[in-house]
């Protein structure tokens, strides 16, 4: 049986991202970089792609995956999520010292320090984590072995410190959302930087060794200067109480930095490189719990560290490695419940150096396109207002944290307007014109307007949302759960614009009743007696459900009733969705609607809404695009080959216990709002993203 999956089902650009990397491999490239930044969720991306590989090998090569790190972090969380997407460890094994290799699994995890010392294992796909390392010689001569392999490499940052790219490496580079993106959307988290108008450690006699600072004259310069003194008082006035990460140049200074909060009464501790792995993991383990305040290290945190909860970064370590860089600050970007914004104190000058963490970059495999206007960011000098005094300690000079704003209009109707305000005539062409009346002396009488409604294809009757067909179903204590009366009829299901949906095909859809809204909170409170949702609101639509929970509601509501409810189907959902249009979105394919059917990321405010407040469908169905992902009882499937098309669930050829997710969420992005779009998680995954509405009444049997 599958272990419990806690894998979040994909975010909108990373399934755009695994669809160009799978377009990139199907064109003939054997050689991807990816570039996302940190944060954004590069090892989901290749997670998904080695499972999709092991299900079909990508230019008909073996189905087996080897994914290569430099760090035993990198390397543990590659399996975690692994085994977080298979539902399983049985299939992974790890080629590392101090596990016992199992070489006849299909997916490889390894530590470059110990494949390069073993039989290699065979692979059709080659998965290279922090990629920006792969210039070294043991990568080199493991990529030569793998010639035929696919090989695909992932970095947040696509540059080496002499500032080339990797052009010599790759054939190809897959861009990410920037940070700037990921910020607006509400994927990453906001920050404020901190740092020094006048410098506090001289550089001029520091030396450049391989691109970046000599690091024993760095340590030097940075020892003898007055930063030391600043970094608790700093911490004190900008970040006290939160969980912080310090960059020191060396393991002498981040020990003197440790003490240096130890003697201010604060809960400090050093990690580096030398630190014994059983007290490395207590020591991060102790951080991440929120035992230790302070964390200062050298060199261990920059990668595969992830802990959302961590709130401050203190850098002072100065470089000129924009790599580095953009590695240490990206720590801290990751969104936490209760994380407003990040705190970046940089005691160097690096945000001048080299840009600030949300700059315009555009990252080519020839490293950094020189001539991108604001490459260094959006606070030149000559912009720049000083104040008259310049202050010797940090102040904040930048910040991308901005206070979210109600969009929403609301249409008021005048308190002299007595009579209505329009009269509806309808011709015996289906379209209707509109006739405007005011009771306002002043103003002129307006034209009347007509608008044309198009027709529903005649497969598809348009039924009334007030018709007798449709009932009420009591809950108890004045809760209801309405259903609308869906008729029969048959459409073309699919969307060939978007990845896992383009093998277009016609089903055929008996009738059957769905809800009009989104189960709500107070509707699964009543009948299952809890509220597992992080925002509370008795109309809200309820999520963090897994679709185990979506179940077994169905069941115990069909007890409740006498009534049998069941999810939808995929395809019966896609049908209620569409009402009769074969457009993007239920109305039209214009974008721009979206906003009044739907609260998704552009206006949701990064939260649920009430059921019921935007425009219904044409079946009367409120909410089919965004506020939840709805759960369908359907297997997932990669495409769909092999579907049926009578409207029944989908259960059979499919791999782990993964279901169908439809409609887009609060989170979302207009495209993957879209009637046509697909996600999918673990049944078992309780997601903040995740709710459902009940289907009833309908010929099928084999619907759970």
């Amino acid at each position: 049986m599958a272990k419990k999956s806690l894998a979040e089902p994909l975010r909108d650009y990373q399934i755009d991202l695994i669809g160009q990397i799978e377009a990139a491999i199907a064109n003939g490239h054997r050689r991807i970089m990816l570039q996302l930044p940190t944060g954004a969720g590069k090892t989901r991306c290749f997670v998904e792609l080695a499972k999709n590989h092991q299900l079909n090998p990508y230019a008909g090569g073996v189905p087996n995956c080897l994914i290569i790190a430099h760090r035993k972090e990198l390397i543990e969380q590659a399996v975690k999520a692994l085994g977080q997407e298979l539902g399983t460890t049985s299939d992974i094994g790890i080629i590392k010292a101090g596990y016992e290799p199992y070489p006849n699994r299909s997916i490889q995890v390894a530590s470059i320090q110990s494949l390069i010392r073993r039989k290699f294992p065979l692979a059709g796909l080659v998965i290279v984590d922090e990629a920006h390392h792969a210039t070294a010689k043991t990568y080199e001569k493991i990529l030569e072995h793998y010639s035929q392999a696919i090989i695909l490499g992932v970095t947040a940052t696509p540059i080496r410190t002499d500032g080339k790219g990797f052009k010599d490496r790759f054939d190809i580079l897959i861009k990410g959302p920037s940070i700037r993106e990921l910020t607006a959307k509400q994927y990453l988290c906001p920050f404020r930087l901190f740092a020094y108008y006048i410098q506090r450690i001289n550089l001029r006699n520091v030396s450049t060794r391989a691109g970046d600072f000599d690091l024993h004259q760095l340590a030097d310069a940075v020892a003898t200067s007055e930063v030391r003194a600043d970094l608790v008082k700093t911490w004190e006035q900008y970040a006290k109480g939160k969980r912080t990460v310090v960059f020191a140049v060396n393991t002498k200074l981040s020990k003197e930095y440790a003490e240096a909060y130890c003697d201010a009464g604060y809960v400090a501790k050093h990690i580096d490189g030398e630190t014994p792995e059983a007290e490395r993991t207590a020591i991060l383990t102790r951080f991440k719990e929120g035992k230790t305040q302070i964390l200062c290290n050298c060199n261990i945190v920059t990668e595969g560290f992830d802990l959302p909860e961590m709130e401050c970064v203190q850098i002072v370590r100065p470089t000129k490695s924009l790599c580095l860089w953009l590695q240490m600050v990206g720590r801290s970007l990751r969104y936490s419940e209760g994380k407003i914004a990040a705190i970046i104190l940089d005691h160097t000058d690096n945000y001048l150096r080299l840009g600030l963490p949300d700059a315009k970059r555009n990252w080519t495999l020839n490293g950094i396109d020189r001539e991108l206007p604001d490459s260094k960011g959006s606070i030149g000098d000559k912009n720049r207002k000083l104040p008259d005094h310049l202050p010797g300690k940090l102040i904040e000079v930048y910040s991308n944290l901005i206070t979210p704003k109600t969009t929403r209009k609301i249409l008021t109707i005048p308190k002299s307007t007595s009579k209505p305000i329009s009269k509806i005539n309808k011709d015996t062409n289906s379209n209707f014109t509109i006739n405007f009346t005011e009771n306002s002396g002043d103003r002129k009488p307006i034209k009347p307007k007509k608008l044309i409604i198009p027709r529903p294809t005649p497969e598809i009757p348009i039924i009334d949302e007030d018709t007798s067909s449709n009932f009420i179903e009591n809950l108890g204590n004045g809760i209801e759960l309405k259903m609308i009366a869906i008729p029969g009829g048959s459409f073309q299901m699919g969307d060939n614009e978007l990845h896992y949906t383009k093998r277009v095909h016609r089903v055929n859809i008996e009738p059957f009743y769905l809800g009009k809204y989104q189960v709500t909170q107070e509707q699964y409170q009543a009948v299952m007696g809890k509220n597992p949702s992080h925002f509370k609101g008795d109309k809200l639509p309820v999520k963090n459900v897994s679709w185990n929970d979506a179940v077994e509601f169905c069941q115990k509501l069909s007890q409740k009733t006498g009534n049998k409810y069941r999810l939808p189907s995929e395809s019966e959902w896609e049908y209620a969705c569409r009402a009769g249009n074969r457009k993007k979105y239920c109305f039209a394919n214009d974008e721009k609607q979206l906003g009044n059917y739907a609260w998704y990321i552009d206006n949701s405010n990064g939260e649920t809404h009430p059921v019921g407040q935007k425009k219904p469908n044409k079946f009367g169905l409120y909410d089919m695009h965004g506020n939840v992902w709805e759960w369908c009882s359907d297997r997932w499937h990669e495409s769909y080959k092999g579907a049926p098309t009578d409207g029944s669930s989908w259960e059979t050829n499919a791999g782990e216990n993964h279901r169908v997710l439809r409609g887009g969420s609060w989170e979302t992005s207009a495209k993957y709002c879209r009637a046509g779009s697909r996600n999918r998680t673990h049944a078992s995954n309780h997601s903040k993203l995740c709710g459902f509405r009940v289907a009833f009444c309908s010929f099928l049997t084999n619907t759970p």
